[in-house]
């Protein structure tokens, strides 16, 4: 039984949580057909990642990165020392 699936990338990137979103785009900048990519002049909407590895289903760079320009600031390591050092200082 063969049933075509209706997928929408940007959907599913919106029910994603955004460090799953940064783990994303990191795969693709580690993939080693990022880097040909970006020097034989491609743009991000033509480098895809998979997120289920099924050859199926496949989200662009592009959509990722418009997708992580719309949340909210996620600390790093180092801003994340600051506010909870911040915290305990004010308890």
């Amino acid at each position: 039984m063969n049933v075509a699936v209706n997928w929408d990338g940007a959907a599913y990137l919106r029910t994603r949580h955004t460090r799953v979103l940064m783990k994303m785009r990191e795969s693709v900048y580690r993939c080693s057909d990022y880097n040909y990519y970006e020097y034989g002049g491609h743009k991000d909407e033509e480098v895809f990642y998979d997120p289920f590895d099924s050859g199926q289903f496949y989200v662009s760079l592009a959509q990722i990165k418009a997708e992580l320009a719309l949340r909210e600031h996620v600390p790093n390591k180092k801003e994340a020392r600051q506010i909870r050092q911040a915290r305990a200082r004010r308890k």
